[in-house]
Formats: C-alpha cells, structure tokens, sequence
C-alpha cells in the first residue's frame, strides 16, 4: 500500500482504468492538476482499491481536496465477483481506514465522493464529518418517449422555442470559457477555475472521444449558450456551460440540454446533471425528469489545532 505521484503513463490493464468514472481516470485528473494529483492504494485478498487526491499547500497547511472542476472523487473499490456483501462492507472499511494512512502527511482533506460510494459510515468512523450533496440523474433504460412525458410542459416550449438556432461542434473552449464567465458575472460569482484548466481538460477528453463541446447559435453566428458534455461507461455528463445574458430568452441552453440527452440515449447511457444544492438550478435539473440522487461530501482534520484554525478562518471569510 503505498501513495504516490500518478506516472506519466499507465498500463490499460491497471486496477484504475477498469470501469472507472471518468472523473476518477488519472488522464483526467492529470490534466487538471498534474503533478499534484496523489493517489492511494490498497490490495488485499482479491480487493484493489485507489483513492487520488490534489495535495496542496495553503500558507502552512497541507491540504488534500478533491481538485476543481472534478464534481467527485473516490474512494474505489474493485472487489471479487464472488465476495458476498457483507465481506464487501468489511473490505470497504478495512481498506478505506488503509487508504487515508497512506495519503501523504496533511492536515486536512477534503473530499467529494461519487454516489457509487454509498458507505458514508465508514468515513464518519474515520473522524470525517459528511454531509449529504444531491445529484440528478436519468437512467440508462430511459427512453426520450418516457423523458418527454416526465419532463414539465415548458421544457418542451423551450426546446422548440430555439430550433431557429444552428447547434455547432466546437473545437476549443474559447467560446464556453467567454460564455461561462458572463454566466459567473450575472451569478455575482467568482470562477473557480481558469481558462488554462478548462481547455485541457477539454484537449484530454476530445482526443480520448469522450467529449462533446456545443454551442447555440443564431442566424449572425452570435453564442447564446455553449455546454461541454463528458461521458464514461455509465454516464452522460453535462460538465459546464455558460450562456450570455443578452440572449437569455432564446432557450438556447434548454436545447443544448436535450441534445445531450439524445446522446446519452444513442450511447446508451445515463444521463448525470452533477446536481446543485442551489435551488433555482436544481429546480431546473429536476424539470427534466431526472431522479435524486445522494452523495458525500467530507471534511477530515488530523488534528484539532488543524481545525480550529480552518473553522476561524471560514468565519473571518463570512
């Protein structure tokens, strides 16, 4: 059991690339973080499990975070097509326990699970604090018949409000990362990313073809929304978008929302909204049918110094 820094390549036979989300590939995160990406792992009786992280410094802090614009992490578990379920809980917690010791020296991590991980007592036994997070999705064996019929009335509206628009197949991110950022401005918010980050994550996936980056565009070829959808084994993503506000009533985000949909159909996938906790946009992901789903966010110090200094410096922020 050992933590590393992630190689510039890996083999396609290893553990991690087995029937992984996208977002727990090592290709992706590299491209994300680079050399900061550190994974654990952990091997015992037929179970491999891994865990990657960013380890960071913040003044004197060694922290470990689920990176931006990853929406969750690990752990994972690969486990024996055999092992019953109660020898996969006792694994779990065997392994997670191992895990976090192999991490390198922190002081805090911060983690955002993905909702395949359904085992929060473990962690909250590990010191962690968790806390519940809502994604939407809509399941692979859903038809766009059954999603028409789930979804409300408007968003049908919508979709056929902007079909005087030409969807255009983008092949950088200057568009999405201008657009994105009108999109923090109305929001009052501040991007927690950069356009660096956003385009190799973009370049990682294209070349790999598990991408599409999508724009809506008038008869002028003006943007009024573009969305970078990512995809796995199991998943559509819708991963970011922007729109500009200007063309707020051209619906244009709406139809690229659905031209996602119609892919994650045509593939056979799952469709996955990454879920907000904001109520307006959650409202929006629940409009299309899609079903909650939970999963953990966690919070872990190793030391109580550690956390008093993390909860007044939250404190001084507010």
């Amino acid at each position: 059991m050992r933590a590393f820094n992630l190689p510039q390549s890996v083999s396609a036979s290893s553990p991690h690339i087995n029937d992984v989300p996208i977002f727990l590939q090592p290709w992706f995160l590299r491209s994300l973080v680079g050399d900061d990406l550190v994974i654990a792992e952990y091997q015992s009786g037929g179970v491999e499990a891994f865990w990657p992280m960013q380890l960071r410094k913040a003044a004197t802090f060694q922290i470990l975070q689920s990176p931006d614009l990853v929406p969750y992490t690990g752990p994972w578990f690969n486990y024996p097509e055999d092992m019953g379920s109660s020898k996969r809980a006792r694994e779990f917690r065997k392994g997670v326990s191992a895990l976090l010791k192999g991490f390198p020296p922190h002081h805090a991590l911060f983690g955002r699970m993905s909702p395949a991980v359904g085992d929060f007592l473990t962690l909250h036994w590990e010191g962690a604090t968790v806390k519940p997070r809502i994604t939407y999705r809509i399941q692979a064996d859903k038809t766009l018949e059954e999603i028409n019929k789930r979804m409300k009335s408007s968003n049908q509206r919508n979709i056929n409000k902007a079909k005087s628009l030409r969807l255009v197949e983008e092949s950088d991110t200057s568009t999405l990362w201008h657009l994105s950022q009108k999109t923090f401005g109305r929001q009052d918010l501040e991007p927690h990313f950069d356009g660096e980050q956003l385009s190799r994550v973009f370049s990682a996936c294209a070349e790999r073809g598990v991408s599409r980056l999508l724009s809506a565009r008038d008869e002028e070829g003006n943007p009024h929304s573009a969305i970078l959808f990512v995809r796995d084994e199991h998943f559509v993503y819708y991963y970011l978008g922007g729109s500009d506000p200007v063309f707020r009533n051209s619906e244009a985000f709406s139809a690229l929302i659905w031209e996602g949909i119609k892919w994650s159909r045509k593939l056979g996938l799952g469709f996955d909204f990454e879920g907000s906790m904001h109520e307006p946009i959650a409202r929006f992901f629940r409009s299309w049918g899609a079903d909650r789903e939970v999963y953990y966010e966690i919070e872990r110090f190793n030391s109580r110094w550690a956390k008093l200094l993390f909860t007044l410096k939250k404190a001084v922020r507010k």
